[in-house]
């Protein structure tokens, strides 16, 4: 169940992926300006699509937002965060720092096939 409502863009630009898909793309771009609500459109995704996830950040913050985000649209979601000290690799839903996955033991530890990877 979504908690949120996407506003008509979010809904325009994830329909655009679906439609994208069913063409056969499987590496698609969203572009939206800064504070329109990216996040939202990939929770969104994820919620529709299912299976197991990977999305990637650079820095802490959009680590936590993306986990918040991710769990406005699906709350009860599996998710887990590998950055620094923490190493929750084994849930459906994974959001990584980049920096983390950069150290070849971490990534060794998330090289199973992923569904979704959002970068």
């Amino acid at each position: 169940m979504i908690s949120i409502v996407p506003r008509d863009y979010q809904v325009e630009a994830i329909d655009g992926i679906a439609k994208a898909y069913r063409r056969g793309l499987r590496t698609v771009i969203v572009v939206l300006p800064t504070g329109a609500g990216k996040t939202i459109v990939f929770s969104v995704l994820i919620s529709r699509k299912g299976g197991r996830t990977l999305v990637l950040a650079h820095r802490d913050e959009l680590i936590s937002q993306a986990v918040n985000k991710i769990r406005m649209v699906l709350p009860g979601a599996d998710i887990g965060v590998v950055a620094a000290d923490r190493n929750e690799h084994d849930r459906r839903i994974v959001v990584a720092s980049v920096a983390t996955l950069a150290l070849p033991k971490r990534l060794q530890q998330i090289s199973e096939p992923w569904d979704t990877v959002v970068i």
